[in-house]
């Protein structure tokens, strides 16, 4: 599985178990490059080291970075740039259809992969983004309101007024001082 720097999918190769992760790799690599021929670098585990680094370098151009544990270490370790990888892993496993092996065929598996990360996707694309007041008061309507009666939403109002945060635009943040400044004219007693 290829992924790129926030571990989203990029290519997968699936293939029967006695095919070594070397082996795989060359075609995964070939594909990579492409369908993304602006790729440079290559991050991969010690499983790939050997013949297929000369080879990316030689006939893909691409650099293979080998990701290796520290000389000495034997407890675990969290390795630079392998956890992308893993996280990826751990987001497929969330897919109950991926969580054990059912597929016969190859293809299948590679499906329900590119579903699953499809699946990831949409959801980050549908994040819904915090909720916002969708309109300030503006200095009219802040003393029109002084002398009726305070409703639910003037007090509300006040509140989300009072821990506003700042707004990009110069002017806005005008406009919000004076929109505070109305709002605090409020009585006490009606908040």
């Amino acid at each position: 599985m290829a992924v790129d720097t926030c571990g989203l999918l990029l290519g997968i190769l699936v293939t029967p178990a006695s095919v070594q992760d070397r082996d795989g790799g060359r075609w995964l690599l070939w594909r990579l490059r492409r369908h993304f021929p602006t790729i440079r670098l290559v991050w991969a585990d010690a499983g790939y080291a050997g013949k297929l680094v000369t080879w990316a370098a030689q006939v893909l151009t691409l650099t293979l970075a080998i990701v290796r544990k520290r000389q000495g270490v034997h407890h675990f370790e969290v390795l630079p740039r392998r956890w992308v990888v893993e996280r990826t892993f751990s987001w497929l496993g969330k897919c109950r259809r991926l969580a054990v092996d059912y597929e016969r065929k190859s293809e299948h598996h590679h499906a329900w992969v590119q579903w699953a990360m499809v699946r990831v996707m949409v959801k980050r694309l549908t994040r819904q983004a915090p909720h916002y007041p969708s309109r300030t008061l503006s200095l009219d309507t802040a003393s029109a309101h002084k002398d009726r009666a305070p409703t639910r939403t003037m007090a509300r109002t006040r509140r989300v007024l009072g821990s506003a945060r700042t707004l990009t635009h110069p002017d806005h943040a005008i406009v919000q001082q004076a929109n505070l400044a109305a709002v605090r004219s409020v009585p006490r007693a009606l908040s």
